[in-house]
C-alpha cells in the first residue's frame, strides 16, 4: 500500500517537484522514449485552401493524439497520407517534398495532408519532446496505478478496501483541484489539439486527463469503495454523456403530455431539471450522480417504453414508489394525499380502515420490489408513517369508547319529570327548531334512551320514543304547550 502512495505521490513531482517540463534535460527524455522501445516517427500535417499552404504543424508519435493522423501504425517509410476523397490529389502529391507540392485540382475547404518521417528522438524540439515525455510517463503511471487498486480489492478485505482506496480518491483529488486552480483548467482545455508549441499547461492538462481517466475506471470497477462525497471531475465521462440529455427532453415532453396532478408533474419535471442541470453545469458528487442516473433510467424505462394512454397518476405514483424515488416533495406529495383521502372519512373506525388499507398495499408493493432494504427505504418511511397515524387513530377510537361507556353509565342520566309521550313529542320540537344541529329521529331517540329516565329509573324503549315523535298523542301536546306557555312568562319576567 505505501509503495502505491509513493507511486501516486509522483503526480505531486510531476506539478510541482524535479519532474515538472522546465527541469527536465531534452537528453534524459529522449533516453526515456528510447528505453521505452518507442519508435520515433515525426509527421507534418498541413492544410490546405485551393493551392494555397493554410498551416503546417508537426506531429510525432508520442503524442497523445497520434492517432489521428498515424493511421498505418506499422508503416515507418516515407509516405502520404491524405485524408480526403480526392484520390486524384493523392496521386498527385504522392512521394513529393512536404514544402514543393502544388495542387492542380481547387479545394474549397481546408484539407489535412500528413506524412510521416523516421527521425531520432533528439532531434525532436524540446517542448513537442516534454510533451510526448509526459503523456508516456502518465500513461505507464495510469496502467500502474490501476494494477495497484485491483491488487488491493484481491487482497484486503471489504472495510480496508475502502478505507484504502477512499484515500487514494480524495488524494488524487486534491491533485486535481491544484492543476485546476494553478493553470485554471477549464472543461474547453481537455479536448486535445495539435499545437506549434507546447507549454507547462499544456502539460499539465495530461496529467489532469489522466488522473480523471484512473478515477473513472475505479469508479466502473470498484465504485464502493470510492468517497462518493466528492465532485466528480468535469471532464469525467460519467457526465458527458450526450444521451441524458437527448433522453431527459424526451421524457420531459411525455410527462407534460399527460393528464395527471399538476404538483405531481412539477416535482417530476423539478427532477428532470436536476438531471440537465448536471450534465450542463459538470458538477455534481459521485453520491448524486448514482441517484440522478437511477432515477433516470427507471423514468426512461417506465414513460418512453410506454404510450400515454397506458400511464395513468395512479400506476405512475406506484412505479415512483418501487424505485424508491426519493424526493423530499414526492414524500410530501404522497402523506398529503392519505391525509386528503382519510378526512373524507367522518368516523374514526372508517378512516382507520383506510388506513388499514394502505399499509396493505404498500406492504405488498414492498414484496414486489427488490428485497434490498435499500431499495425499499421510501416505503419503509410510508409504512412508519401509517403505523403513527393509525396508533393515534386507534388511541383516539378507545378514547371515543370510554367516554361513551362512562355516558352510558345509569350515574349520569338526567331524571325527567316529563313521561316517554312528552318527552319524545319535546324533543321531535326542539331538533324541528334546529335547537340541535339537523338529526335523524333514530338518533335522537337513541339519545333519549342513554341520557335521560324517570324517577323510578325506568329505561325508555328506543323504538317507542321513535314512535311517539311520529304520532303524538293530544294529551302529551296539551301538556306540551302548558309548558311552552309557562316559559314565555318565564322569559318575560326577565326582560322585566
Amino acid at each position: 500500500m505505501q509503495d502505491l502512495f509513493n507511486k501516486i505521490i509522483s503526480y505531486h513531482d510531476l506539478i510541482n517537484g524535479d519532474l515538472t517540463p522546465n527541469k527536465l534535460r531534452p537528453t534524459a527524455i529522449a533516453n526515456f522514449l528510447k528505453s521505452e522501445q518507442l519508435t520515433c516517427k515525426d509527421m507534418i500535417v498541413g492544410h490546405y485552401r485551393g493551392h494555397k499552404v493554410v498551416s503546417q504543424i508537426k506531429v510525432s508519435s508520442a503524442n497523445p493524439i497520434a492517432h489521428k493522423f498515424y493511421t498505418n501504425k506499422n508503416s515507418i517509410q516515407h509516405q502520404v497520407y491524405f485524408n480526403s476523397k480526392y484520390q486524384g490529389i493523392l496521386e498527385s502529391i504522392n512521394n513529393t517534398a512536404f514544402k514543393s507540392m502544388t495542387i492542380l485540382e481547387k479545394i474549397v475547404y481546408e484539407t489535412p495532408i500528413s506524412m510521416p518521417t523516421v527521425t531520432d528522438w533528439n532531434e525532436i524540439e524540446n517542448d513537442r519532446l516534454r510533451y510526448c515525455y509526459f503523456n508516456q510517463l502518465l500513461e505507464n503511471l495510469k496502467t500502474e496505478h490501476i494494477y495497484e487498486i485491483r491488487q488491493i480489492t484481491l487482497i484486503d478485505d471489504e472495510e480496508t478496501c475502502k478505507k484504502k482506496i477512499s484515500k487514494l480518491h480524495r488524494l488524487l483529488n486534491s491533485f486535481l483541484i491544484e492543476l485546476t486552480d494553478r493553470y485554471k483548467i477549464k472543461q474547453a482545455d481537455l479536448t486535445l489539439q495539435l499545437k506549434h508549441e507546447y507549454t507547462n499547461r499544456d502539460c499539465a492538462i495530461l496529467i489532469y486527463i489522466s488522473i480523471v481517466e484512473i478515477l473513472d475506471h475505479t469508479y466502473k470497477s470498484f465504485k464502493r469503495y470510492l468517497d462518493l462525497s466528492l465532485n466528480i471531475p468535469f471532464s469525467s465521462k460519467l457526465i458527458n454523456n450526450t444521451n441524458f440529455i437527448t433522453k431527459t427532453r424526451l421524457i420531459e415532453r411525455k410527462l407534460n403530455a399527460l393528464t395527471v396532478d399538476e404538483e405531481l408533474k412539477d416535482i417530476l419535471n423539478a427532477e428532470l431539471k436536476n438531471i440537465l442541470k448536471f450534465q450542463n453545469t459538470k458538477r455534481i458528487s459521485y453520491n448524486d450522480y448514482q441517484y440522478y442516473t437511477v432515477v433516470f433510467k427507471s423514468l426512461k424505462r417506465f414513460f418512453l417504453k410506454r404510450k400515454i394512454k397506458e400511464l395513468d397518476q395512479e400506476k405512475i405514483v406506484t412505479y415512483l414508489i418501487s424505485i424508491n424515488f426519493k424526493n423530499k416533495s414526492f414524500f410530501d406529495y404522497l402523506i398529503e394525499s392519505i391525509i386528503s383521502a382519510s378526512n373524507d372519512f367522518e368516523e374514526l373506525e372508517e378512516r382507520n380502515n383506510f388506513l388499514q388499507v394502505k399499509t396493505k398495499e404498500f406492504e405488498q408493493l414492498k414484496v414486489l420490489t427488490s428485497g434490498d432494504q435499500e431499495n425499499c427505504s421510501l416505503i419503509n418511511k410510508l409504512l412508519n408513517w401509517l403505523a403513527l397515524e393509525i396508533k393515534h387513530i386507534e388511541s383516539d377510537i378507545i378514547s371515543k369508547q370510554n367516554q361513551l361507556n362512562e355516558f352510558n353509565t345509569d350515574s349520569i342520566k338526567l331524571i325527567s319529570t316529563l313521561n316517554i309521550n312528552e318527552i319524545a313529542l319535546l324533543f321531535r320540537l326542539l331538533n324541528e327548531l334546529d335547537i340541535f344541529e339537523p338529526e335523524k329521529r333514530v338518533r335522537v331517540a337513541a339519545w333519549i334512551k342513554q341520557s335521560i329516565t324517570n324517577k323510578d329509573n325506568r329505561i325508555y324503549s328506543q323504538s317507542s320514543l321513535r314512535n311517539n315523535m311520529y304520532n303524538p298523542s293530544t294529551a302529551s301536546i296539551d301538556r306540551i304547550k302548558k309548558f311552552a306557555i309557562e316559559l314565555k312568562r318565564t322569559i318575560d319576567r326577565l326582560d322585566e
